[in-house]
């Protein structure tokens, strides 16, 4: 059985509201909770449908925050396709809230930390469900169809980011 990343969202979603914790606690485990919640989605969507040796290896490593942003970008060009590098980059300002929340415990932050978070997180999803490539609609569908047309093609992964 695999971890349903969504339960993190739901924590997110919930975490702020417990009176039992601190005000500023709760905020920055909110935003580690949608950051990894997005992240790990995208990133598990990747993991499913390419199965190139290198994909698998880095995307389970700290580089993986790295590299699904530039998967993303990439993808992006081959497809010439601009909102995936616009999500790339919401990506990273997801990433480096996390990383405020998480490493700058010399800041303060605030609930309006969490309802920016909350919304980056909630359109990078909505980005990349509605997304549309040749009628197929969807981040995961377009790549099981790029990987079906690359393997009628004799080439698989002809049509996938070279990370």
């Amino acid at each position: 059985m695999t971890f349903n990343v969504e339960e993190f969202k739901e924590i997110a979603d919930k975490i702020p509201n417990l009176e039992t914790l601190s005000e500023e606690g709760k905020y920055r485990t909110a935003i580690g909770r949608y950051y990894y919640y997005t992240f790990l989605k995208i990133r598990d969507i990747i993991l499913k449908i390419d199965k190139r040796e290198g994909i698998h290896d880095y995307f389970k490593t700290g580089k993986a925050h790295l590299l699904v942003r530039v998967y993303l970008s990439k993808l992006g060009d081959v497809l010439n396709l601009d909102i995936l590098k616009d999500v790339s980059f919401d990506l990273y300002n997801l990433h480096k809230l996390r990383k405020l929340a998480d490493y700058n415990t010399d800041r303060t932050v605030k609930y309006a930390k969490v309802r920016i978070t909350r919304k980056l997180s909630h359109d990078i999803i909505k980005s990349l469900d509605t997304l549309e490539y040749n009628g197929v609609v969807g981040f995961e569908n377009i790549l099981k169809y790029l990987k079906k047309i690359g393997k009628e093609e004799g080439d698989e992964y002809k049509y996938f980011p070279k990370v």
